[in-house]
């Protein structure tokens, strides 16, 4: 009903619980239909960074339930959302709506796109070995860029080695 009559902000903060809630409870499909509806209400208005919070939502979800392409799906929109916040940084700060959060630093963000990246990767990996370690070699530049040089040295492990990682059958 908020929706219906204009009210976006609060509809999506409606919609962003209810899909905690339904995570939390292990109610899943519900929770997928919150999280998209929360999705749509970002992504329309240009915030991006909830936006990309709200895919992550929906990452935990197709990750429980081992929904390997749906996973994928949102990966990459991900990918391409955190590109934009990284390419755009300014101007995603200033559609930021929140009462209560600053807008995460740069780094946070850079930190974000090496593990979409990493996953993106380790989904990958079985059937498009040489696409995955690209995935790789960009994370670790990203964990590279955000100062974490530790997991930077995690993922080169996997470029460095991808016949010992079996991580996903997709």
């Amino acid at each position: 009903n908020f929706l219906s009559k204009g009210f976006n902000d609060i509809s999506s903060i409606f919609f962003s619980n209810l899909s905690k809630r339904c995570i939390a409870c292990g109610k899943y499909e519900e929770g997928i239909d919150f999280a998209q509806k929360a999705c749509d209400i970002y992504k329309s208005s240009n915030d991006s960074a909830h936006y990309s919070a709200r895919l992550t939502d929906l990452e935990k979800i197709y990750r429980r339930t081992h929904k390997t392409e749906e996973l994928y799906k949102v990966l990459k929109k991900k990918e391409t959302v955190l590109s934009n916040i990284l390419g755009n940084y300014e101007i995603s700060k200033e559609n930021f709506k929140t009462l209560h959060k600053d807008f995460p630093d740069k780094d946070k963000f850079k930190i974000q796109m090496a593990m979409t990246k990493s996953d993106i990767g380790d989904l990958l990996l079985k059937k498009h070995q040489a696409e995955a370690i690209k995935y790789y070699k960009e994370s670790v530049d990203y964990y590279k860029q955000a100062g974490k040089e530790k997991q930077a040295n995690f993922i080169q492990y996997r470029v460095n080695h991808p016949d010992r990682i079996r991580i996903w059958d997709y």
